[in-house]
């Protein structure tokens, strides 16, 4: 069974909306954060991911002071895959353009690795397991017998960017699990009856005595 879902741009654009502001942190020298603002730009870009731009903030402790970056600018490249033993859909953020404000040269390449390495850190956050969600187990209806559970397993799964949407499509196969009935008793066996003595016998003549 193929399962596929189209998301367009207006709802891409929607849903980078709610993904912002969001803040990251910066753990090596120069330590600080880095607060990206509002999507202001959602591009489609064919065959490589979703291209987002913005504004941000940027706050860095040098030398014991806390020193405000500004920035011009920030564009992020959200490039798709399907990825995993149970199929998930993942984006893997790249960064492609931070414009700084006021920034010695010798922070400003500093910073730009800060900030890949931390957006490269999220990328298990930025994931839809929808194969995880549909392969959850659903009883049987109460009226089929013998009871049991079934689910849909992710076979394969692919994904595609076009100029005007995002295109998921998936293979599920149905799996069955059915409860097995106990095997039914065997009936209890009685003991052997003794065979009746021949006449003559020891035993014949001392059951007449």
């Amino acid at each position: 069974m193929k399962l596929g879902l189209v998301v367009t741009r207006d709802e891409l654009a929607a849903l980078a909306a709610e993904l912002v502001p969001v803040r990251i942190v910066l753990r090596e020298h120069p330590y600080g954060a880095v607060s990206f603002g509002r999507a202001l730009e959602l591009e489609l870009v064919e065959n490589q991911g979703i291209r987002v731009r913005g504004d941000a903030r940027i706050a860095l402790s040098v030398a014991g002071l806390t020193m405000q970056v500004g920035v011009r600018a920030w564009q992020i490249l959200l490039r798709p895959s399907v990825a995993g033993a149970v199929p998930a859909l993942a984006f893997d953020p790249v960064l492609e353009h931070l414009d700084l404000e006021r920034v010695p040269g010798f922070l400003d390449g500093r910073i730009v690795e800060g900030v890949n390495e931390a957006l490269a850190g999220g990328k298990k956050t930025l994931a839809w397991r929808f194969a995880e969600k549909l392969a959850a187990l659903r009883p049987l209806p109460p009226k089929v017998s013998p009871r049991g559970t079934f689910r849909f397993v992710a076979a394969s799964a692919s994904v595609v960017v076009t100029e005007a949407e995002l295109r998921l499509e998936a293979d599920f196969r149905p799996e069955l699990a059915l409860e097995r009935r106990p095997a039914a008793p065997a009936p209890p066996r009685e003991p052997p009856r003794a065979a009746p003595s021949p006449p003559g016998s020891p035993s014949s003549r001392s059951a007449r005595v």
